[in-house]
Parts: C-alpha cells; sequence; structure tokens
C-alpha cells in the first residue's frame, strides 16, 4: 500500500452500500481507487475486518468559528488544524464536513483545507440569511431564493447549504412559527421557501438546518412545528440533540421518541445526534442568541465575529453528570439513535466541538453497541437523574453493519459521495481495518487506516 503499481488485498470486510459482508479481494489502483471488490472463498476465522473509514458529516474544522474557539478556550480543547488528519485517521475516518462556513471566508477555508492533503475535507455554506438570499424571501419568491442560493453554492465549491436559525432576530423563545419575522415572513414560511428552493437545485444534500429554539426546554415543539411546515420536503436536522427537549413541571426532559416517530414515517428526513460528551468544551456557533444565553448563564470569556451575513461566538462550557439538564442532554442522542430505526437516517456526531471533541466517537459507539456500557454510565448520574430516563430500558444494540451505515456509508450517501462510504469500484480506496472478537467489531481504535490506498495511521506507532 506504498507504492503506484494496483495492489490487491484479501479481507473480511463489511460494505453495506455494495451489500457486502465477507471475504472479498480489493484490487487498488495507481490512482488510489478501488478497481475491484470480489467475493472469495475463506481464507480462515478472520483476525480483523476492514470498513469504509468514517465520515463525519457535522463538525466544525477549518471555519473561522473553529479558530475563535482555539483562541477563547485556550488550554487545547480545540486540535491545531495540523494535527487534525492524524487525530481523525486515529478513530478510522478519512472524510469531514465543515457544517457552517460563512461566503465571507470562501478564500481562506479553502487554504486550509488545502494544507489537510490526508484529510477529505468538505464544507456547508451558511446562506439562509445572506442578504442575496433575503430579499426573494421576503417577495416570497422561491424561485428567486433558488437562484440566490445557486450562485452562493457555485461561488463557494460547498458541498451543500446550511440554514441557521431562520428569522429568529428578536424572536420569542417558543413563539409560534407562524408569527411574522423580522422580514415581513414568518419563520415557518422562511423555511419553507428556503426548503423548497433547496429541493429545486437537484443537489445531492437537502437543506441543513440548525432550527429555532436550540437548547431549550420544550423546544421538541418548535421542531415538530418546523417539520410539519416542510412535510414532504427532504431536510437534514443538525445536532438533532439539542432540539428535541420537553418541559414537565418546569424541567427538562426527553422528546427523543416524539422526533423518532416521525423521522421513522418519513423517508426524506435525515439527522445527525450532535451527542454530548460529559467533561470541558467550548461552544461555536452562528446562533448568536443561543451564544449568549450560555455565556449570561456562564459567565467566563467569549469571542464573537460578525460578518455581513451574521456572525459566530465561541463560549467556554463543561457538561456535567451532576447537573440533570446536562444529564438528559447526554441521555438523548442516544435515545435517538436508538429509536430511530433505520440508522441510514440517523448518523453519528457530536457536532464538534460543540457536544464534545470527535475523538470521543469509539465511546459513542460503546454505548451504541453494549447495553451494558451505557447502563455504566447511567449508573454515575444523580439518582433522581436515573429515575427520569427512558435510556436505561432501551435494549437495542447497533450491530457492527448499523454502525458503518451510521458513521460512515450513512453520511456519504446523504451528502452525495459517491466516492465515499463504500468499497465498491470506483470508490475511493479510504479504508479502516479493526480487530474483530468472538465475531464482533472492537470499535476502539483501528488496526490501520488508508487514505486512496495509503497508509496514513497505524496502531501502536509513533
Amino acid at each position: 500500500m506504498t507504492g503506484t503499481s494496483k495492489v490487491s488485498l484479501t479481507e473480511y470486510i463489511i460494505d453495506p452500500q455494495n451489500q457486502r459482508e465477507g471475504w472479498h479481494t480489493l484490487t487498488i489502483g495507481d490512482s488510489g481507487r478501488i478497481v475491484h471488490c470480489r467475493p472469495t472463498e475463506s481464507v480462515g476465522v478472520p483476525n480483523y475486518c476492514v470498513v469504509p473509514a468514517g465520515v463525519d458529516m457535522h463538525s466544525h474544522v477549518v471555519s473561522e468559528g473553529i479558530h475563535a474557539a482555539r483562541v477563547v478556550s485556550g488550554d487545547g480543547l480545540v486540535p491545531a488544524l495540523r494535527d487534525l488528519p492524524a487525530l481523525y485517521h486515529r478513530i478510522g475516518y478519512t472524510t469531514v464536513v465543515d457544517a457552517a462556513v460563512s461566503p465571507e471566508e470562501v478564500g481562506l477555508v479553502r487554504q486550509w483545507i488545502a494544507a489537510l492533503p490526508t484529510l477529505n475535507v468538505g464544507f456547508l455554506v451558511v446562506a439562509g440569511d445572506h442578504p442575496t438570499v433575503t430579499e426573494p424571501i421576503r417577495r416570497r419568491s422561491v424561485a428567486g431564493v433558488r437562484d440566490a442560493l445557486r450562485e452562493l453554492l457555485a461561488a463557494s465549491g460547498a458541498w451543500g447549504i446550511k440554514v441557521v436559525n431562520p428569522s429568529a432576530a428578536g424572536r420569542t423563545p417558543l413563539a409560534n412559527l407562524h408569527d411574522p419575522g423580522p422580514l415581513g415572513v414568518s419563520p415557518a414560511e422562511h423555511i419553507r421557501l428556503l426548503a423548497e428552493a433547496i429541493d429545486q437545485m437537484n443537489i445531492a444534500h437537502p437543506m441543513h438546518i440548525h432550527g429555532l429554539d436550540l437548547g431549550i426546554p420544550g423546544n421538541i415543539a418548535t421542531t415538530m412545528a418546523m417539520l410539519q411546515a416542510i412535510e414532504g420536503i427532504p431536510v437534514h436536522l443538525a445536532h438533532a440533540q439539542f432540539h428535541v427537549y420537553r418541559e414537565v413541571d418546569g424541567r427538562i426532559r426527553s422528546g427523543a421518541e416524539e422526533l423518532a416517530d416521525w423521522v421513522n414515517t418519513h423517508p426524506e428526513v435525515s439527522l445527525d445526534l450532535g451527542q454530548v460528551i460529559f467533561g470541558p468544551t467550548v461552544t461555536v456557533s452562528a446562533d448568536l442568541y443561543l451564544q449568549a444565553r450560555l455565556r449570561a448563564t456562564h459567565g467566563g470569556r467569549w469571542g464573537v465575529w460578525r460578518g455581513s451575513s451574521g456572525g459566530i461566538a465561541a463560549v467556554p462550557y463543561r457538561y456535567r453528570r451532576a447537573n440533570l439538564t446536562n444529564a438528559i442532554q447526554w441521555a438523548v442522542g442516544l435515545e435517538l439513535a436508538l429509536l430511530v430505526s433505520n440508522p441510514w437516517q440517523v448518523f453519528i456526531s457530536v457536532d464538534h466541538p460543540n457536544g464534545g471533541s470527535f475523538r470521543s466517537y469509539p465511546a459513542i459507539i460503546q454505548w451504541l453497541t453494549s447495553a451494558e456500557s451505557r447502563l455504566a454510565v447511567v449508573e454515575q448520574l444523580p439518582k433522581k437523574v436515573q429515575q427520569i430516563l427512558d435510556l436505561p430500558h432501551m435494549t437495542r444494540e447497533y450491530t457492527d453493519r448499523e454502525i458503518v451505515v451510521s458513521s460512515s456509508a450513512g453520511p456519504a450517501r446523504r451528502l452525495g459521495l459517491v466516492s465515499n462510504g463504500h468499497l465498491g469500484e470506483a470508490a475511493e480506496a479510504d479504508a479502516a481495518a479493526y480487530a474483530l472478537y468472538n465475531g464482533h467489531v472492537d470499535w476502539s481504535q483501528p488496526q490501520w487506516v488508508i487514505k486512496n490506498g495509503q497508509r496514513v495511521w497505524t496502531a501502536n506507532e509513533p
């Protein structure tokens, strides 16, 4: 896997996109793509399993916001740009999407991406409230919105369009989505116009939305009202965990079941988790109202960077097991993953660094594949929290195939990355090998990772 000639590997593979599982011979051409993937006779009990390398479809790694987060955190919580490839390879990933790049910073972001040759980096352009888009929104012109978004997408080279907190200016949290907004249209109309326009663009990835009322108890009602307003139109819900809270007697509770029921009956909807990880992190978002609330609640330093289409704010934060809200948040992400029946609709993410570090993906996989493992965390939570969680009663455990779907094949398909997330002919030879124990994959660390057929990480090497 180091030269320019063809290389053949006989491996036990799991490749859900092509419905392959078992012994196969992979032939990798000098272009770094797979030439053939053909079944072969068993060569004994496999010691490890080769899968498509991971695809992180919602992270923040190259935008100005993440650089702001490094400055504000000041303690190494956010990895340096140069360290990103090795850290992602160490967990079996070769593709990542920065989910919030403003049109103004695209040129600089492209330079940063070019500095990461062993990591396949794409981005979503934040465009829902760009000045060229808001004018046709005022006129309720789907065609005008579509044309403005098409120009922004073409100029940026983004993989899709991100919408953040549409029509939120001056809006009271948990207000009716059909009340008039600052553009003269309601948030429901604003979202519908954007969803229809993006759908008409015939691009692979649908509207990728950071909805309204993030992090507020009771916001499941807002999320469901939004979905009802755009029913039938494809949509991807960003960091969904932060948008599915009920409120009972003034306290936060999980609303995961209500959203999962909707997703299970609406195949046009997908989501990534935004799983919370206990410990220190720093939040970074174009949702300035959310960030202002966090800073007001927790104090400390923060930073705000403004541009013509909004801005970015970074606020240090710590998720604590003893905190009722944080404990509910941790459970909600896992509940969503376990309640959504089709793994092709729900993808692993932490919304790095907002929910925690992407380096925690092996831990999330452990919780999804082992009820015993997640119960061990539940038992560390306060008793009063344990009593109100649904998670301890959920017995579903992800199969290894479902993990490959949720961490690689599913996000690649949803993003329209035809050369990633699978091991079929013409795919980029991006793969990771994991040890097998008693017929199950050990997802804690890959044995090796290849990018375009070249080895970029090996276990137990510096």
